[in-house]
């Protein structure tokens, strides 16, 4: 069993975008922005500042179909 302080690991995600209505052409959100994993927490993980996405769609497919797509 791996030590508390490489057990757990603390990351944050500074997120903002776009929530889209029923009477858009897609529904969803999607989300952009930073994650951080500092060095001070990132147990067991790796230390990571960059690029963060977080999407759920879904579309019209074939006028009887809806077509879900889904990104973290």
């Amino acid at each position: 069993m791996a030590p508390p302080s490489l057990a757990t690991t603390v990351s944050y995600r500074y997120l903002a975008g776009f929530e889209f209505g029923e009477r858009a052409f897609m529904t969803g959100r999607l989300l952009a922005g930073v994650r951080d994993i500092p060095a001070e927490s990132a147990g067991s993980a790796p230390v990571y500042r960059g690029p963060a996405i977080q999407a759920a769609l879904i579309v019209p497919f074939l006028h009887r179909l809806r077509l879900t797509a889904g990104y973290d």
